[in-house]
């Protein structure tokens, strides 16, 4: 393991790390001089962040590199803590917001993961500082299990959980005045604005094809499909996912008055990269308000390549053979594992 025993609130040093890779037989002592001499001056990002852009070999696979999330693996390893991969679908802002604040968990590079009546685990890629545990083991009244995980992840997941927090506490607050007014929350307050800017960009960070909003008696819930299946995010007070629900409907250019037939829209959203993506909105009216529905369709795709989409290989020549006959049809089906001789792209006259 690495050596932090004298110094055991000391950050990661990429020099330390290469030289524990060397130790390992994981780089040759050829490539560490040029490394080095490649790391640009001043550079402050995480040691594993410019370790995985150096894109060392993988020895034990030859033409692949040491990725990020094996280097991340490694550490865990080198520490003797678990790793975990950060599930967004998993993390429950509400409560594990109140862990800590957004700027102790900024300054830390913490994020948590859980939390119950005993145990709240952390997430750090510093596995050897701890100057942090003992005050928050306090403040929480918590045991701390820390766990190592990937740097650009927590720092992704920080934002991405206390915006949405924020958005919550503040939608949440603003309906509990609204309703000593009698008034509901509309779709230009400011903390339905910045739910429904949260619930695009998460979708578009999960690569989610649809955005789903559904009320129930009780609560309503939002969902995503990813890769096929839906998977719960978040549940909602009923009167702030109608407010969402007419946002989205303006945005479209839809009704926003006529709520007992289904109406369809569309409209264009530009992503913080700067990707244009097409949002296709219809909804449903239902016994306990409408059901949205928004599916996401990224234009360029529509320029990708085969290659680009994931054929390769044997796959890729067998796809090319069958788009080339004049008729047929061709079936695109999921792995099946109780046969043997499964043929993914099939051609029947």
């Amino acid at each position: 393991m690495l050596n932090y025993t004298r110094q055991p609130s000391q950050p990661l040093a990429l020099g330390q790390l290469l030289e524990r890779l060397l130790a390992q037989g994981l780089v040759n002592p050829s490539d560490i001089h040029s490394l080095l001499l490649r790391q640009p001056s001043g550079d402050t990002r995480h040691p594993l962040v410019q370790l995985a852009e150096f894109h060392l070999p993988d020895p034990a696979q030859p033409g692949q590199h040491l990725t990020l999330d094996w280097l991340t693996r490694w550490l865990a390893r080198e520490a003797g803590l678990p790793w975990r991969r950060i599930d967004s679908q998993a993390l429950d802002a509400h409560r594990l917001a109140g862990v800590m604040s957004a700027a102790f968990a900024r300054h830390h590079q913490l994020l948590p993961l859980e939390i119950d009546a005993e145990r709240v685990v952390i997430a750090s890629a510093e596995p050897w500082v701890v100057d942090w545990e003992a005050d928050l083991a306090t403040a929480t009244g918590l045991e701390i299990e820390r766990v190592v995980a990937n740097p650009q992840d927590i720092a992704r997941q920080i934002e991405a959980l206390f915006k949405l927090a924020r958005s919550m506490t503040g939608a949440c607050v603003a309906q509990a005045q609204l309703e000593q007014l009698q008034r509901a929350p509309e779709a230009q307050d400011a903390p339905i604005v910045d739910l429904v800017d949260w619930l695009l960009s998460h979708a578009f960070e999960q690569r989610a094809s649809d955005i789903h909003l559904e009320p129930r008696e009780a609560e309503a819930h939002i969902r995503l499909r990813i890769d096929g299946a839906l998977r719960p995010v978040h549940s909602l007070p009923p009167a702030v996912a109608l407010a969402m629900a007419s946002r989205l409907k303006g945005l479209a250019g839809m009704n926003l008055a006529e709520r007992r037939k289904p109406q369809d829209g569309r409209y264009r959203h530009i992503t913080r990269e700067g990707t244009a993506v097409e949002l296709r909105l219809a909804t449903l009216p239902t016994a306990y308000g409408e059901k949205l529905v928004l599916r996401l369709f990224d234009a360029s795709v529509l320029t990708k390549t085969f290659t680009d989409l994931g054929l390769t290989g044997e796959l890729l020549e067998r796809w090319q053979q069958a788009i080339r006959k004049p008729n047929g049809i061709i079936l695109v089906t999921g792995p099946d594992r109780l046969r043997q001789n499964h043929h993914p792209v099939r051609n029947a006259a």
